[in-house]
């Protein structure tokens, strides 16, 4: 129980540290690792368990594959989340869940989420980025349960008005289209790299 403390307390200490680094991520999101990382160690410990000295921050197996920081400045300082725009490598537009919000509004059924999907076409969003041509469109974010990163690849052909970057109760987006299976969608977008 005390190498549990321990663990913890390392781990919070941890993430407190790195709060900034993960501020793409929602508070909930980052909650959510937190508690993975506690999971894992707690369920999957060492084969020699834990010592007082093994316990570092640098010894932590970190599950997750964290997403590049967004580098420009937000406009918003209370707004944590945020999209990056890239067009052929270059940064082109950073977009908070407001700035999605003030785009023309799309929506479509999801039986399978009992809700509509409403947000911003993938197609405004690169328009209202300066984007007049491009070949595809490389979208990052996280997979159903956010355990792992995901992506999807769409060529310029496959792209229509109904691929939404919907928003969500948590003030994400995730990339919708009733194209895409819903155990497939993209969650919490933190990029979209235009080619």
């Amino acid at each position: 129980m005390e190498n549990l403390k321990i663990l913890f307390n390392k781990l919070e200490n941890f993430l407190d540290k790195e709060r900034r680094s993960l501020s793409f991520l929602s508070r909930s999101t980052q909650r959510s690792i937190f508690v993975f990382l506690v999971f894992c160690m707690v369920f999957f410990p060492p084969i020699n368990g834990y010592s007082q000295e093994s316990l570092s921050v640098a010894s932590l197996p970190l599950p997750i594959a964290s997403a590049p920081l967004n580098k420009l400045d937000k406009s918003d300082s209370s707004e944590d989340y945020c999209i990056g725009v890239s067009f052929n490598n270059k940064q082109v537009a950073s977009i908070t869940t407001d700035g999605l919000e003030k785009l023309k509004q799309q929506s479509f059924e999801i039986p399978e989420a009992g809700q509509p999907a409403k947000g911003p076409s993938l197609l405004e969003i690169l328009r209202s980025s300066g984007i007049k041509d491009f070949k595809m469109v490389l979208v990052k974010g996280y997979s159903k349960w956010r355990i792992t990163t995901a992506e999807i690849t769409l060529n310029k052909s496959q792209i229509d008005e109904n691929f939404l970057l919907s928003i969500s109760n948590r003030r994400t987006a995730k990339l919708a289209s009733p194209d895409i299976p819903f155990k497939d969608w993209i969650i919490d977008v933190y990029s979209l790299e235009v080619k």
